[in-house]
């Protein structure tokens, strides 16, 4: 299923997929139907990558113009999905220039070392 709907070649697909395994994003699940059948399924380390799959899929459509045939929409209302956006923990949508890097206690990254 996934190479007719990458249209990629078998042996393209097979290296793809066991590095997805080797990494803990997908495990192999013989699900034995009709002799040898695998199925990949999502670990709860690749099911993180959504946000950031997501995020990425947005970010090529706005930056290279090209939506796909094939949209990601809400599941239950099948309204598209609002952008991606960065939030503090009150929920303060943040950019770029709100966010910095501190080490373990707190300390700014430009005085660390």
């Amino acid at each position: 299923d996934f190479q007719h709907s990458l249209g990629i070649a078998k042996n393209i697909l097979c290296n793809r997929l066991s590095r997805l395994v080797d990494n803990g994003v997908m495990v192999r699940v013989d699900v034995g139907e009709h002799g040898k059948r695998y199925e990949y399924r999502l670990t709860d380390k690749g099911r993180d990558l959504f946000t950031v799959v997501t995020a990425l899929r947005q970010w090529s459509e706005r930056w290279n113009g090209e939506k796909d045939a094939m949209q990601l929409v809400d599941g239950h209302s099948g309204e598209p999905l609002a952008p991606v956006v960065v939030q503090n923990q009150q929920g303060k949508v943040l950019t770029v220039r709100d966010v910095r890097f501190v080490d373990e206690d707190g300390k700014p990254w430009e005085e660390v070392g």
